[in-house]
């Protein structure tokens, strides 16, 4: 077997590992696994049918308040948190693959001019999606692949520096470019239209390097913001750390 069918083979093998993590966890905040597989060697998952809109679609519509956020927040750090503590990381999170349970009835799709508004549907619950690029934590080099894995304007520094080293924190910095995206409209370095030198800019530039964007935020939330995008993951606070010092910001 030549080095890609090697490397082919052992991502597989980390899918199938990973999907069993998947599978065995159930939390309220974690779309649910309902079937998982390899058919003609493409790995598999089949999520529960979910009724509602993506964070990206809802923001869109209306930028979002922090008042909002404060329990999307506290709910997509619960469901990141038993991720972590299933041993994997999600590696892609930002605004389309956190979901917005609605109070919609069978078959409606939301419409932004209708369900855009809390206090006619209220939002139930947020959950976490799209589990296409979520890694086991501890994996070795050979099982999982070197390309960077993650989405230009909430990649984590050490996705792009060494992607097969990872830390559940490089969540947390997604979780608060995600806030950014979703209050402003912007997205980290989203000024730079080169995508790969976006992705690279992750690695050699603080996305808040100029001040004025965190002057729309409290002091205490732009503090946390900026604890969250620290180069280093040891620098940053955990999801439930972070959850917890959101809401207590507001």
């Amino acid at each position: 077997a030549n080095a890609n069918d090697n490397e082919r083979e052992g991502i597989l093998a980390s899918f199938v590992e990973e999907a069993a993590a998947l599978a065995g966890l159930y939390h309220p905040n974690v779309a649910n696994i309902i079937d998982r597989g390899v058919a003609d060697e493409v790995p598999y998952l089949v999520l529960e049918y979910l009724i509602g809109a993506d964070l990206k679609q809802y923001s869109v519509a209306r930028r979002m308040t922090l008042f909002e956020l404060r329990r999307v927040v506290l709910e997509s750090c619960a469901g990141l948190a038993a991720l972590h503590n299933a041993g994997l990381v999600h590696r892609d999170i930002k605004p389309a693959n956190l979901w917005l349970r609605l109070p919609l009835a069978g078959g409606v799709r939301f419409d932004p001019d209708k369900h855009r508004d809390p206090a006619i549907t209220p939002p139930l619950t947020t959950v976490v999606i799209d589990f296409g690029m979520v890694r086991a934590v501890r994996v070795p080099a050979e099982s999982g692949g070197r390309f960077v894995a993650g989405t230009a304007g909430y990649i984590a520094p050490e996705q792009v520096l060494d992607p097969v080293e990872l830390d559940p924190r490089a969540d947390v910095y997604a979780l608060a470019a995600t806030i950014y995206n979703v209050t402003t409209g912007r997205a980290f370095f989203d000024e730079i239209e080169n995508y790969r030198d976006r992705i690279i800019a992750h690695m050699r530039r603080d996305p808040f390097e100029d001040a004025e964007r965190l002057k729309i935020y409290p002091a205490a939330v732009a503090k946390l913001l900026r604890a969250a995008t620290a180069k280093k993951p040891t620098h940053r606070p955990t999801p439930m750390e972070f959850g917890k010092a959101f809401a207590e910001a507001l």
